[in-house]
């Protein structure tokens, strides 16, 4: 895979990014039913592997991320995430993994991405703005509302987990540059389940994953909810491995866009 050099690329600043309107990102029409994956073993899993256009991948999205400061403060709380002009990432203590937690509005060049998974047909229900329609109500479909930005050193993975239920069961992940990774579903351990000495032979097996699904770096998008989501955590499996047509994954820095609702 051939992938652009963008080190001597020309980063976007933040004074630029601030004065610049939200440009129109031009990306692929999405279908549940055509970027559905391994349906036979997990289901409300769907796959891109090229989602987002390399050119405002590489010469525009990935230049301003890597042109943002790092927090000098430990912790999300202490650095100010809702303005465009107060961006930073934040080093978490636990992983050295850089993160960045945003709100609605987003910055215009994180907006452009959030329209374009919109206009493909990625979208989420509002809850909070529900409609009245001939005595029933419905939600209104819109873009997502937040975005985890994850910033992943070589052979870096992330433990199963899930995102907890503040959220929509819904997640929509953008992966920027670098290597490609594997990221991993396995069964959640039930609440009544937990500390249990009768747990079954598939219980004892929660480590082994469900699904595997090899991550494209050049602007994939992978989209699982309902079930995938609530009842199975996710994760992106550590070190570094050669596939069988000899692709290295996970030995390069890479990023992520992780929308939520």
């Amino acid at each position: 895979t051939v992938r652009p050099d963008i080190t001597n690329k020309k980063y976007i600043t933040l004074e630029k990014l601030d004065s610049q309107e939200c440009p129109k990102v031009e990306t692929p029409q999405f279908s549940l039913s055509r970027h559905q994956v391994g349906a036979d073993r997990l289901s409300n899993v769907y796959y891109m592997p090229n989602f987002l256009p390399s050119a405002y991948l590489y010469e525009v999205l990935l230049p301003w991320l890597q042109s943002i400061p790092s927090c000098p403060q430990p912790t999300l709380e202490d650095c100010s995430m809702n303005s465009s002009s107060a961006l930073y990432w934040t080093t978490l203590r636990y992983s050295q993994r850089r993160v960045m937690m945003l709100q609605s509005p987003f910055p215009p060049l994180i907006e452009a991405v959030a329209q374009a998974l919109f206009q493909s047909g990625v979208t989420w229900k509002d809850r909070n703005r529900c409609v009245e329609n001939e005595g029933s109500t419905s939600s209104s479909n819109h873009p997502p509302n937040h975005v985890l930005i994850n910033e992943y050193q070589p052979s870096m993975g992330i433990l199963p987990h899930t995102d907890g239920p503040e959220y929509q069961d819904k997640t929509a992940t953008v992966s920027l540059g670098g290597s490609d990774v594997i990221l991993r579903f396995t069964k959640r351990l039930l609440t009544d389940e937990i500390g249990s000495s009768s747990l079954n032979q598939e219980n004892r097996s929660l480590d082994k994953p469900i699904l595997e699904l090899v991550l494209g770096g050049n602007g994939s998008l992978v989209v699982f909810e309902k079930d995938a989501y609530t009842k199975h955590l996710h994760s992106i499996k550590d070190g570094i491995f050669t596939e069988k047509n000899c692709n290295r994954i996970n030995q390069l820095d890479r990023n992520f866009l992780c929308f939520l609702e």
